[in-house]
């Protein structure tokens, strides 16, 4: 299922049926972005800093890389877990079948101490709640 996303002389179909996220390790924080087509500018990145929202009923791919050390991203309540190295990217893959707002870890294995910054959040909502998520990320990015 595809919504456009997106002011009245241009709208940005973003996908509600499948989500790609890339996620990134760095300097014992990480960051998330997704990239976005369109059919203006063609594919546009949005950065969406530590919290990521995917649409309920969605089938969600989170690509994983880290900069600098072997990273861990978990999301303890949905029992997910992956690892990514420098130059060793890995994926997950999940379905998004439960409403709700779940902690996400990243801890890089640098033997340094973690803040915030390893922490983030996973937000799983209806799609028109995620369009419109979708829509102030991409507006704040590219106004």
């Amino acid at each position: 299922m595809l919504l456009a996303v997106g002011g009245c002389a241009s709208a940005v179909p973003v996908r509600t049926d499948v989500v790609d996220v890339h996620m990134v390790a760095q300097d014992r924080g990480w960051r998330a972005s997704y990239l976005v087509d369109d059919s203006e500018r063609g594919s546009i990145e949005v950065p969406t800093g530590r919290e990521v929202h995917v649409p309920l009923g969605a089938a969600v791919h989170l690509t994983l890389a880290s900069d600098e050390y072997v990273s861990i991203f978990t999301v303890p309540d949905l029992d997910l877990r992956r690892f990514a190295a420098p130059r060793r990217p890995s994926t997950l893959t999940f379905f998004a079948d439960r409403v709700g707002r779940y902690e996400v870890r990243g801890d890089e294995m640098c033997g340094l101490p973690h803040t915030d910054r390893a922490r983030g959040w996973l937000v799983v909502e209806p799609a028109d709640a995620f369009q419109a998520w979708m829509r102030r990320q991409i507006r704040e990015v590219h106004s």
